[in-house]
């Protein structure tokens, strides 16, 4: 987004600066090019992303689900019975199918935000500093804020899994 931002507004400029002569220079061509080089680019990134991501889900989904089921199965009864390890079995249960694709997700999400912050840093390069730190400052105050929620949010959850694990060995009884 910023790469095409960036060469759209330098485009934009120099279409300005043309204003009134019927010329068309190789410099508004080559922008021009570039605009819609990037677009096509991010699109395909995107459906790119979309597909594999829906892939990686559900081969991750399929393995884990066995994986769980064959561990779960392998356990001794003694194992099953002790309350701190029903905590454990309940928790990888409820957890595992989702987290471990999610965290996958997250990593590659991490990555693309990597890539997006090299394109900006030389957009901001490019245009003015100043912003760019601007921009990254403000940033701070959210960074910290989505930390907290997520260690608040797994603190909830497993505060949850002792009260989920009596109802579904309750449930799983009747």
């Amino acid at each position: 987004p910023y790469a095409a931002s960036y060469s759209s507004g330098i485009m934009i400029n120099h279409l300005v600066r043309l204003q009134g002569s019927a010329l068309c220079d190789s410099t508004l061509a080559f922008w021009g090019a570039l605009t819609i080089f990037i677009g096509v680019v991010l699109s395909l990134t995107y459906l790119w992303q979309a597909y594999f991501g829906l892939k990686m889900r559900k081969d991750l989904f399929r393995s884990l689900d066995v994986m769980i089921s064959e561990k779960t199965a392998s356990l001794d009864i003694a194992t099953h019975e002790d309350p701190s390890m029903r905590n454990a079995i309940t928790k990888v249960g409820e957890n595992a199918a989702w987290r471990l694709p999610a965290y996958m997700e997250r990593c590659f999400q991490l990555l693309q935000n990597v890539i997006e912050l090299s394109i900006a840093a030389v957009v901001f390069a490019l245009a003015d500093w100043r912003i760019g730190l601007i921009v990254f400052l403000c940033t701070i105050p959210r960074l910290f804020t989505e930390i907290r929620y997520g260690v608040r949010l797994w603190r909830a959850e497993d505060d949850l899994s002792e009260s989920r694990r009596k109802f579904w060995f309750v449930r799983s009884c009747l």
